[in-house]
């Protein structure tokens, strides 16, 4: 095993997820990087060509390193890494989230993480995620106005279900422990978590009224994507065949 290529490895992957987590601002927080804790995930076209340039470079470099060369512990990270980008990479080009699940856009794990994990100036980080509600929903209206047959149905039905539950858990904000802790006034608030409740109740209205009815899409994969899932993300040794005929 050569120290070489295991720290070829790990360098590469430390400046891939410092780069991957600028397009991953909930996936930071959870791994305790506050730098992107105020912003939500973007879905702008401009960042998801990005995105797919990233994990494009990732596969040619990783294809540099001899992955025989690999200590114990950076072969099973080489492994992980390997097949969650190319997973991602299938899902941006082949399978455009943005068309097809509206559940992926309701942003309430942005503001219910924070109170989960407290980063450094949590409060502003609560008040810009909230703010940015209104508008981050309207545009998410236009895109899945674009292409509503591929909107798959079940997705859709559990995306309305978050917006109305989702609801009422951010117009009840100012109640809750941390918000109290933080914020010295936490009433003076009570706009701000309104408007975004509200902003959850109209994409529901929209989800129901406006992509419902033309809402046909489906969310099989298909068996090559099926193989890899259980081949690269649970690293099961087995084939979708072999699963059914189980």
């Amino acid at each position: 095993m050569s120290q070489t290529s295991t720290q070829s490895f790990k360098d590469l992957q430390q400046q891939y997820y410092k780069a991957w987590f600028r397009f991953h601002p909930e996936d930071a927080v959870a791994v305790g990087v506050a730098d992107y804790a105020s912003e939500l995930r973007s879905y702008a076209d401009d960042d998801i060509g990005a995105l797919i340039a990233l994990n494009r470079k990732l596969v040619s470099a990783l294809d540099e390193i001899n992955f025989d060369d690999l200590e114990a512990s950076a072969a099973i990270d080489y492994r992980i890494l390997r097949g969650a980008v190319e997973i991602e990479l299938h899902d941006l080009e082949e399978r455009d989230w943005r068309f097809r699940n509206p559940a992926d856009f309701i942003p309430l794990n942005a503001v219910y993480q924070l109170l989960v994990y407290p980063v450094k100036e949590v409060h502003h980080a609560i008040k810009h995620r909230l703010s940015a509600f209104p508008e981050y929903l309207r545009g998410a209206k236009v895109l899945l106005s674009q292409s509503a047959e591929q909107v798959v149905p079940v997705w859709l039905a559990s995306a309305v279900s978050q917006c109305d539950s989702g609801a009422n858990f951010i117009r009840n904000l100012s109640r809750h422990p941390l918000i109290t802790k933080k914020f010295t006034n936490p009433a003076r608030l009570q706009p701000l978590f309104d408007d975004a409740a509200h902003a959850l109740e109209d994409f529901s209205k929209f989800l129901q009224l406006e992509i419902s009815p033309r809402a046909a899409g489906d969310f099989c994969c298909g068996e090559f994507h099926f193989n890899r899932l259980l081949n690269d993300k649970h690293f099961l040794q087995t084939s979708a065949k072999e699963v059914l005929a189980f």
